[in-house]
């Protein structure tokens, strides 16, 4: 059922400690799958992504036990079920896959909500590779797979996602000889970097040359460690975005030693001509009385085309991102969604040739569609910080997928 959220944001002086980042967070879950030993995490994340990952473990015979701030997981080596819950997580979804499959046998996979409409056609030729099948019921709300994972060969497309990557680059190490995968226009390629860093903390190694070529050696044992969850830069976007639009904001829980890629975020703040602060512990932003247009390339990192949309709203002049077709196939059409969301907010925006031209500009207020997609409820949020009248969002609830705090964090 719609239900919807009218924003009255308050003019105070902001201090966010930035979400557990989903991204770590579901990698080391779905690592603790291999490892014998328990796997402690401070800092998890419990946004409905994360939920779905230790779901999808505990089928996989991982035992979870947890506090407010901790939680263990302990692998029994006890399959409880053989249906897996996907929820909406892309991520867990993809990587899960080839990690069922080193089981062998019959799985199948809950694809729920806007998981149903992302592409799936990737599968095809890598799972052949593995001479494991595939198919999807005729309503595209479950995929089952047969077969067991192999070592050996394999050639990976990454201009979709890296996501069915990161879980090769998990499974593949367990198996008894080694592997090499060859990939051809990797996107993301910090997400790549994330997950051979959760690796190598694990005591996994894995080669490769230049993104392209992996080297996985066979019969490599998980070998569990304490692991602390790093704050989300795709989600402190957002509030580092208002501090450069709005008023100042302070952003607690950001290591700058992240190997996440929407780090990059600071630098497009910088361009525009934000004051940036670093501290020991947190990031301050405070706005310009006149910020600039920018150019930014979104090939690996997606995720900030929302927040830099708004950011462009704000500023003089036309700002340009660069590469952004592969947000068609996120949680909506996030390319169709922005553009009707900014048209419909009084923005100028325009899509040519991968890119988006963005004019700077008074918002307005209005009604929001979020089309159920987190990152287009939490821009229009922001947004309405700046606009000229309220913005009202239809089903705000989207943003538990990543950010669960977020409404109590900014309203």
């Amino acid at each position: 059922m719609e239900n919807r959220f009218t924003c009255c944001p308050s003019k105070k002086m902001h201090s966010i400690t930035a979400p557990s980042s989903k991204s770590m967070m579901q990698r080391v879950v779905a690592a603790s799958v291999f490892c014998d030993n328990p796997i402690t995490i401070y800092q998890p994340s419990y946004c409905s992504d994360s939920l779905a990952a230790l779901t999808m473990a505990n089928a996989l015979g991982v035992f979870k036990l947890e506090s407010c701030d901790t939680t263990i997981l302990k692998q029994t080596h006890r399959l409880s079920s053989r249906l897996l819950d996907c929820n909406e997580s892309g991520l867990a979804f993809r990587m899960f896959l080839p990690i069922a499959a080193t089981f062998g046998g019959r799985f199948q996979f809950i694809l729920r909500k806007t998981l149903q409409n992302r592409p799936l056609n990737f599968l095809d030729e890598v799972l052949y590779q593995s001479r494991i099948r595939w198919s999807e019921s005729s309503e595209k709300s479950l995929v089952t797979i047969e077969g067991q994972l192999k070592s050996g060969h394999y050639y990976m497309d990454g201009s979709i996602t890296s996501q069915l990557l990161t879980g090769f680059l998990m499974a593949l190490p367990t198996l008894k000889s080694d592997s090499t995968i060859e990939v051809s226009n990797l996107k993301s390629k910090s997400y790549i970097d994330l997950t051979l860093n959760v690796l190598q903390q694990l005591n996994v190694q894995i080669e490769h040359h230049q993104y392209e070529r992996f080297f996985i050696r066979g019969s490599q044992r998980y070998q569990a460690q304490t692991m602390t969850i790093e704050g989300d830069w795709s989600n402190a976007a957002f509030a580092l975005v208002l501090g450069a639009v709005a008023h100042e904001v302070r952003v607690n829980n950001l290591p700058m030693s992240s190997w996440q890629p929407d780090k990059a975020i600071l630098e497009v703040i910088q361009q525009c001509g934000a004051t940036i602060v670093m501290k020991p512990h947190s990031i301050i932003v405070t706005p310009s009385a006149s910020l600039r247009s920018f150019e930014f390339d979104a090939d690996h990192s997606p995720d900030l085309v929302p927040p830099l949309t708004l950011l462009a709203a704000c500023c003089a002049g036309i700002s340009t991102i660069y590469h952004v077709d592969r947000l068609k196939f996120k949680e909506s059409n996030r390319l169709e969604t922005l553009m009707k969301m900014w048209n419909q907010l009084g923005i100028s925006i325009q899509y040519e040739n991968d890119s988006l031209k963005i004019s700077g500009g008074k918002i307005c207020g209005g009604v929001v569609d979020s089309c159920q997609d987190h990152r287009i409820a939490m821009t229009a949020g922001i947004a309405s910080f700046v606009a000229e009248s309220p913005i009202s969002i239809i089903n705000p609830q989207c943003v538990e997928k990543s950010y669960h705090e977020f409404w109590t964090d900014f309203f």
